[in-house]
């Protein structure tokens, strides 16, 4: 009950608001108060509809002085209808839905099938299952308000939320029309969302095949450089091998030089002796020297074994 009556003290205050008093404190404050002011004032008051917010806000930016050339202004501006105007809503996409509405489309079947459409969804709260049957309604609905709400209470071609499995002429599969709206909604999203996988594994794919590619490239890099490496280090080696043998020739040759030359100072001086087949042997002064005493085995040899053929065991 304290919660209901402070709704009901919010209701009022807001309704004793919108007053002269109220308005004049209003006219000091930004476009945006002043907007909002003369839409309460609209709906709340005049019990009209606005139909155009660019206009509204154009009259809210020029607003009168007083509060009643204000109500009287708003009265006959042409983005106002119904209410106390005077003028009926005839836009079916606008139009207050209750008896005035009706009566401002009624001229016209398309605008009527507008609006029933929008009766049905947003004052009956029913879901349309058959266009056809609808269209065809409101060709020949009746002129009364009441009358016409009755019977869309009723007809076939709505149904209540949530609306049972029912086949709507003309749409294969036994589906619904808000069935196959639903049904295809879903398989457009179900599409978007399989093009947004397709694409995240071909980011993903070129990613991992740029991380290949450049994983190789330093894998060859790293190949040719470990080979020029070795082949500087080769090099380097075969030249300090080259330079210690150079060196090690050097110091050979310098080791030769002194026998070379003892060498030479002794093949320059003469032999102390020598021999001739038909002199024998002699002195470096050119004298005979006696020859050397034979051995006298052989002889030796001879005779034992002479004796042993003498006197044998």
């Amino acid at each position: 009950m304290a919660a209901l009556a402070l709704l009901l003290l919010s209701l009022v205050q807001a309704e004793a608001s919108l007053d002269a008093q109220a308005y004049a404190d209003v006219l000091s404050q930004p476009t945006e108060e002043k907007e909002a002011f003369v839409e309460g004032v609209v709906t709340k008051t005049l019990h009209g509809f606005v139909l155009s917010d660019s206009s509204l806000q154009d009259f809210a930016e020029h607003a009168p002085p007083t509060y009643d050339l204000l109500v009287g202004q708003l009265k006959i501006q042409p983005w106002i209808c119904g209410g106390d105007t005077g003028r009926l809503c005839s836009a079916p996409a606008t139009a207050p839905l209750n008896a005035q509405g009706w009566q401002g489309v009624y001229s016209d079947p398309a605008s009527r099938l507008i609006f029933a459409r929008r009766v049905a969804m947003e004052r009956l709260d029913k879901e349309v299952v058959n266009a056809t049957e609808l269209e065809a309604w409101a060709r020949t609905a009746p002129q009364d308000f009441e009358t016409a709400l009755g019977e869309l209470k009723d007809a076939p071609f709505l149904c209540s939320w949530p609306c049972p499995d029912q086949e709507v002429p003309g749409m294969e599969g036994g589906m619904t029309e808000s069935q196959r709206r639903q049904v295809f909604v879903g398989e457009l999203a179900f599409a978007c969302l399989c093009l947004l996988v397709a694409l995240l594994v071909l980011i993903a794919g070129a990613m991992v095949y740029a991380d290949r590619r450049g994983a190789s490239k330093h894998a060859e890099g790293v190949a040719s450089k470990k080979k020029d490496l070795e082949e500087i280090i080769e090099r380097r080696l075969r030249e300090e091998r080259n330079v210690e043998h150079q060196a090690a020739l050097r110091a050979m040759a310098q080791k030769m030089v002194p026998m070379q030359s003892q060498v030479a100072s002794a093949s320059a001086q003469p032999m102390g002796y020598g021999y001739m087949p038909a002199q024998g042997y002699y002195s470096a002064q050119g004298s005979a020297m006696p020859m050397p005493p034979v051995s006298r085995a052989p002889e030796r040899c001879t005779r034992h074994r002479t004796l042993q053929a003498d006197h044998p065991l």
